[in-house]
């Protein structure tokens, strides 16, 4: 669980009461806690009601359904900065950075925080009261604050530690000895002694048992010197200061003219280093080790680190790469080392453990019957050998009854191969099988006995003699007499039967020909006695002698074709065009309506399109996670949500068409619906709907092309 403060993180709730707020969905255009935040981790929220309470704390995100976020320590609220017990109505929940929480830059750009005890490498110059503590000075800093102020006691060095020490064990530390009165002089342990004459900004010297005082040109001609120096940063020359301002503890930087003095900030200038103050950066810095304090987040180690910190020091168990991460093994090793000559074996669980090897003492494979292959080194490999009826594969053996020599013979010694009811697999002789051990599909019988007579029934057309007792043949004649009387008209394909020269053949009506008959009735091929023909109503043509053509006769609104008559309507109409919608204009005549044309999929009407019961049907969409609006046939429509839904961008939209949808809340109520983006609503701010169950709320909107624009809602609808 990591603190994460994101941008842009917003969503509605409903809750009440001082307990987690249930959330309700993201406002459009922002991110829900568990896309920006994250789950169970914690940041910064803010909780603001339209009645003026409000709540500013740290919460815990859970991804649940609904999202939830829990109100685990409030810093600033409406109730004197106690959790707000919050009343009905809807609340802005989003992710802030309090104010309590900040760090910013004053006025003069230093930084401003809250709580600075987190705070490292900052320049003590700057502060400005308090006492720092003694764990923050250097070692030796921390003995001299330890030791008491008693008059007379100096502060020296033990060789571990500063102590504080006074009379006679002081002497000692200075090397006055103990006495608290020493002899004069220059001798060992005497204190020396001031001849007359010594001058201010005399140099000392000593001079036999005494010290007196040499002046500047003394000095100089007891030591040979010269008056004088030359300056300079060359070889040999004396250095000298070449700044008009040096103050304490400032440090020294060479000139061309000698030493300038130089601040602690004009030093990191100088050096490149970095300083407390809120202008310097980490960029391309280095920062030693000994200046961390307390623990490196995992967030900020390398990702594998991470992997590496996230795992427990279970006993046994090794950190293994499984392709994306580091994890710790599936099995647990040993903690201590085993015997020679053992190795690691598994139990199959995870266990692994030190096991002596169990060895055989086989020094060769030979191949027995029935196989091949064997040796006596190395990998060895038995196979099965394929003899008659075997086939051998890779993994099987498998008996082939494809290779039996098929058997040409009858006799009773002849096997078959056969499965008892125990499974054993046995042969038998053909004699030894007894014929009702199978399935008599034929109705074979057991019958016998001697055939006295034998007799056929004919069938219909069929005649048939006498039963035959003994030896002899049974006549069966064709009796037509017996067939059924056809009815029905006949057809060319009906055939008759005919004797064709001794052999009995059938022939179609179609193909015999009438002349082959007797015409005992006299037929002729002489034609009628119509004498003429004459055009009656709607016809034409006729007449009275030779071959006689009548005609269809076209008037208004008929064309007549060689096999066709057809109705023409444009005979009778004004301003005929393609598309346009026929409407008649009087008892015999059409009109072309050039403001209203049907191309066979839409109806375009230019003028007032009047309709006293018009209506387009509602049509129910799809619940899911995603819902579609096809506008084409759904432009009314409704939508009952059983969950947090997302509503996309309809299809088939046509500039300047209206809809219309009911999202109905289901029997549990309090769900969401995110709008696409293509809606478009006041101030660029989605609705928040009825979260009543089973109630609903309209929408109305007009499309311009790119966006469906809302005219209208009507919220909190009951539905019956």
């Amino acid at each position: 669980m990591a603190l994460v403060v994101n941008d842009r993180v917003r969503e509605t709730s409903t809750t009440t009461g001082t307990g987690t707020l249930s959330l309700a969905g993201a406002v459009s255009g922002f991110e829900t806690f568990v896309a920006g935040i994250g789950n169970s981790n914690t940041t910064y929220y803010s909780i603001v009601n339209a009645n003026g309470e409000f709540e500013v704390g740290l919460g815990t995100v859970t991804d649940a359904s609904p999202d939830t976020l829990s109100r685990t320590t409030i810093f600033s609220s409406s109730n004197s900065d106690s959790a707000v017990d919050f009343s009905a109505g809807t609340k802005d929940v989003f992710c802030t950075l309090p104010a309590s929480k900040a760090v910013i830059l004053d006025a003069s750009g230093n930084i401003v925080a809250n709580n600075g005890s987190a705070l490292t490498n900052l320049n003590a110059s700057n502060l400005a009261s308090g006492t720092v503590p003694n764990a923050r000075l250097d070692a030796q800093l921390q003995d001299v604050a330890g030791l008491a102020v008693t008059d007379g006691n100096i502060i020296v060095g033990d060789g571990s530690n500063f102590v504080a020490e006074n009379g006679a064990t002081a002497r000692t530390s200075l090397g006055l000895g103990t006495a608290a009165v020493l002899d004069t002089g220059i001798s060992n342990t005497n204190v020396p002694k001031f001849t007359s004459g010594v001058a201010d900004n005399d140099f000392l010297r000593v001079d036999g048992t005494a010290i007196e005082g040499r002046s500047s040109s003394e000095v100089l001609s007891d030591i040979g010197g010269q008056a004088s120096l030359t300056f300079g940063i060359s070889n040999t020359n004396a250095v000298k200061i070449d700044s008009s301002s040096v103050a304490d503890d400032e440090y020294a930087r060479f000139t061309s003219n000698g030493l300038e003095s130089r601040s602690t900030s004009e030093v990191l200038s100088d050096i490149g280093a970095i300083t407390a103050s809120s202008t310097d950066t980490l960029t391309n810095k280095t920062i030693n080790a000994s200046q961390l304090s307390g623990t490196v987040a995992n967030a900020r180690l390398d990702a594998q680190l991470q992997d590496v910190a996230g795992l427990s020091t279970t006993s046994g168990k090794i950190i293994q790469g499984n392709g994306s991460n580091f994890v710790l093994s599936a099995y647990t090793l040993p903690t201590s080392d085993g015997s020679a000559n053992q190795v690691l074996t598994t139990d199959g669980s995870g266990a692994v453990t030190f096991e002596t090897p169990t060895t055989g003492d086989i020094t060769g494979v030979t191949a027995g019957s029935g196989l091949t292959g064997g040796g006596a080194s190395g990998s060895v490999t038995l196979n099965v050998g394929a003899g008659n009826l075997i086939d051998v594969q890779a993994d099987q053996v498998d008996v082939d009854l494809s290779e039996l020599t098929t058997s040409t013979s009858d006799g009773d010694g002849d096997f078959f191969a056969v499965v008892d009811a125990s499974n054993n697999q046995k042969k038998l002789t053909k004699g030894n099988i007894n014929i009702s051990g199978f399935n008599n599909d034929s109705g074979f019988t057991t019958n016998t006995g001697t055939v006295t007579s034998v007799g056929i029934t004919p069938g219909t057309g069929l005649d048939a003699g006498s039963a035959v007792t003994g030896s002899g043949t049974i006549s069966v004649d064709l009796d037509l007499s017996e067939l059924t009387d056809m009815t029905a008209t006949m057809a060319g394909s009906d055939e008759f039967i005919v004797l064709d020269s001794g052999a009995e053949r059938r022939k179609a009506a179609s193909e015999i020909g009438l002349s082959i008959f007797d015409n005992d009735a006299g037929f002729t091929t002489n034609t009628g006695d119509i004498t003429g023909v004459t055009a009656g109503d709607g016809l034409t043509g006729g007449g009275s002698s030779g071959g006689v053509t009548l005609a269809v006769g076209a008037g208004t609104g008929i064309d007549v074709a060689a096999d066709a008559v057809s109705v023409d309507v444009s005979d009778f109409m004004t301003n005929g065009s393609n598309n346009r919608v026929v409407t008649a204009t009087g008892a015999d005549a059409m009109n072309g309506e050039a403001n209203l044309t049907f191309d066979g999929s839409e109806l375009d009407v230019s003028g007032t399109l009047k309709a006293d019961k018009g209506y387009i049907p509602e049509a129910t969409l799809t619940d899911g996670s995603t819902i579609n609006w096809d506008m084409s046939d759904e432009s009314v429509a409704k939508v009952t949500l059983g969950g947090n839904r997302t509503l996309a961008a309809p299809s088939n939209s046509s500039t300047g068409q209206f809809c219309s949808i009911n999202v109905i809340q289901d029997g549990t109520g309090s769900r969401t619906l995110t709008w696409n983006a293509v809606f478009e609503f006041k101030d660029d701010t989605a609705p928040t709907l009825t979260t009543t169950a089973s109630k609903g709320d309209l929408f109305v909107f007009r499309y311009n092309g790119s966006k469906w624009l809302e005219v209208g809602r009507n919220l909190n609808i009951s539905q019956s």
